[in-house]
């Protein structure tokens, strides 16, 4: 397992603000400021551009696994799959009965049989994501720099992307010992948090962007497992 490089957590996560009532629409930019728009979309362009080039997001990773299954056995990664589908299927039944609690944790559980399945036929995936994530949040740092100079960031901007550092650092002690599944899927949710940071920078809290990543993951995997 090779060594990944890891940027050092912002000390203290900066508590968010409570948020101001707004008439705004939900999606849209108009209660951004032209700032903190600007990083925001500078940082989803590059996650988007990152996620396609490298494949570092949950639907390309599951692609790729189907492709090398085509080639070679892998009863461990198929192993994985049925279970997924078979979860899959759980979550669908659970919803449809009206239990959205059991439906979501069938989903959990759909997502990490596939990253499962990830980590059987590309046991590598979990380090390159952690540092690929890295790697943007150098450049958005330094994009907030030259947007905001002397002046504090946005609370809420700055709450977002320490949480998705605390969830690489949380990722690289997982992988320290050894949990691929739950470090692939932390800096899973980091790098699709990333890719919708102008989403996410309206959340008021971690567990709304964990759980909104984990829905983008469960979207782009849903009609191939």
């Amino acid at each position: 397992m090779k060594t990944i490089w890891m940027t050092g957590l912002v000390a203290g996560l900066m508590t968010l603000s409570a948020c101001s009532d707004s008439p705004t629409q939900p999606g849209s930019e108009a209660d951004l400021s032209a700032a903190e728009l600007s990083v925001a979309t500078f940082a989803s362009t590059e996650a988007e551009m990152e996620a396609s080039r490298e494949g570092a997001n949950a639907g390309r990773l599951l692609g790729r696994v189907r492709n090398a299954l085509r080639n070679t056995d892998n009863a461990e990664a198929r192993g994985c799959l049925a279970r997924a589908a078979e979860l899959r299927r759980q979550a669908r039944a659970a919803r449809e009965a009206g239990d959205t609690a059991q439906a979501r944790e069938f989903m959990q559980q759909s997502i990490n049989a596939v990253l499962c399945a990830v980590v059987a036929v590309f046991p590598e995936a979990p380090a390159r994501i952690g540092e690929i994530v890295d790697t943007l949040l150098a450049r958005i740092d330094a994009r907030v720099a030259e947007r905001f100079g002397d002046q504090q960031p946005p609370e809420r901007l700055v709450r977002v992307l320490n949480h998705v550092r605390e969830l690489r650092t949380n990722a690289d002690s997982l992988l320290a010992e050894g949990m691929m599944v739950p470090a692939l899927h932390m800096n899973l949710r980091a790098m699709h948090i990333l890719r919708r940071l102008v989403h996410h920078i309206r959340n008021r809290t971690d567990r709304e962007d964990d759980g909104d990543a984990d829905q983008d993951m469960n979207d782009e995997t849903d009609g191939s497992v």
